[in-house]
């Protein structure tokens, strides 16, 4: 899907965005580009913040269509049943979004800074990240009932101990009952790091939540070497 036609694109320093000009800054959320990789739970929600936000371009990717459940579990319309998501996030605004609706290919991304990972299988997590343009930041996404789990992959050397069988992922995701409110919670986490990422803040290695006991981790290590694309090899 691309944009049917040229409509103006939201400046950020426009008066409706005033109210967030000292947490976001302007300047640079207005020349960023980022993707989006599944528009389920966590995919769908963090296109719509961004947005609001006031983000230059997103790319959203996802080769699914909306499903009944999909309705309670991830805030699709009854309307939307049937459709594409990458249809119905497109429709979200067509100046801005860049709607794919296939599985991800790493020729899809070019100029992106950030990229979303919102997938639900370790093989779709290792194609993303070794997708990953080279200087890009990753924030992948992970959420199984009241359980969230959120990396930035600052050493891929760690990170890649954070995968196992992609068996294991989809016996997860088909077996773990969902809510959301975890999926909106997990991506608003996953914006806040964007706005941590755009003011030059370093990011967390790694966020976990449990919702069933209010735990709260968090894990640092900022003296890690930059986050580099691990290559097909990895």
């Amino acid at each position: 899907m691309t944009r049917t036609k040229r409509e103006r694109i939201h400046q950020p320093h426009e008066p409706q965005y005033h109210r967030q000009e000292n947490l976001v800054p302007h300047d640079v959320i207005s020349q960023t580009d980022v993707a989006v990789i599944g528009l389920g739970a966590v995919g769908r929600p963090i296109v719509r913040q961004l947005l609001a936000m006031g983000i230059r371009s997103i790319l959203a990717c996802d080769p699914d269509t909306v499903e009944d459940t999909n309705v309670v579990t991830q805030g699709y319309s009854e309307a939307d049943v049937g459709r594409q998501k990458a249809s119905v996030i497109f429709d979200l605004d067509p100046t801005r979004v860049r709607a794919i609706p296939k599985f991800f290919h790493k020729s899809m991304l070019m100029r992106q800074s950030i990229v979303f990972s919102c997938v639900d299988t370790m093989s779709g997590r290792k194609e993303i990240a070794k997708g990953l343009p080279r200087k890009a930041q990753l924030i992948d996404c992970r959420v199984g009932g009241n359980t969230i789990r959120i990396f930035t992959a600052p050493n891929w050397t760690a990170y890649k101990k954070t995968w196992f069988p992609d068996s294991e992922a989809r016996e997860e995701a088909c077996s773990t009952a969902s809510t959301i409110y975890a999926g909106h919670l997990t991506a608003s986490l996953a914006v806040a790091h964007f706005a941590r990422w755009l003011k030059g803040f370093p990011l967390p290695n790694r966020i976990s939540v449990d919702l069933t006991t209010d735990l709260y981790e968090i894990e640092h290590n900022h003296a890690e070497i930059p986050n580099n694309n691990p290559g097909e090899d990895s």
